[in-house]
């Protein structure tokens, strides 16, 4: 059986649990809400929706829940500049690449956002992964995650 791995990008691969903590942070104040920051962190990871649902409540009133994702890409764009493929990232997918394996990236980010983190690499690094989709998907029930099987060759 070949041997493959599956990594989320956005947070695993790439830096950006900071960046997202911030942008969730002042997205949720334009709309006057104010969990703390520390609980905003530890709901990084979660689609958008679950995110709002966890520090907003299940009961919350769900008529901004757009406009508050759409102001948090708006904010976490300004930070484009600062992502970084966290150290050792970009060696890993190398040698699993040297060594045969079939390489596969998920992430719930959209298709925008997903662009830009895969210039985040280096371009040895980029010839080990898919492309960045061109559109984005859905992320909420059933996760709709980005799967695209690496071009990986022995």
């Amino acid at each position: 059986m070949p041997a493959a791995a599956l990594f989320d990008v956005d947070g695993t691969l790439l830096d950006t649990s900071y960046w997202h903590t911030v942008a969730w942070t002042e997205a949720l104040g334009q709309f006057g809400h104010t969990p703390a920051t520390a609980r905003i962190h530890g709901a990084i990871g979660m689609g958008g929706d679950q995110l709002l649902d966890h520090l907003l409540g299940e009961d919350h009133d769900r008529d901004q829940d757009e406009a508050i994702s759409a102001a948090h890409q708006a904010l976490f764009a300004r930070f484009w500049p600062r992502l970084r493929a966290f150290d050792s990232a970009g060696g890993l997918l190398r040698e699993l690449k040297r060594r045969g394996w079939t390489i596969t990236l998920a992430s719930s980010a959209s298709a925008r956002d997903l662009q830009v983190m895969h210039a985040c690499w280096t371009p040895t690094t980029r010839s080990t992964m898919p492309p960045a989709p061109a559109t984005s998907r859905p992320a909420s029930p059933p996760p709709t995650s980005w799967c695209a099987p690496a071009a990986v060759r022995p």
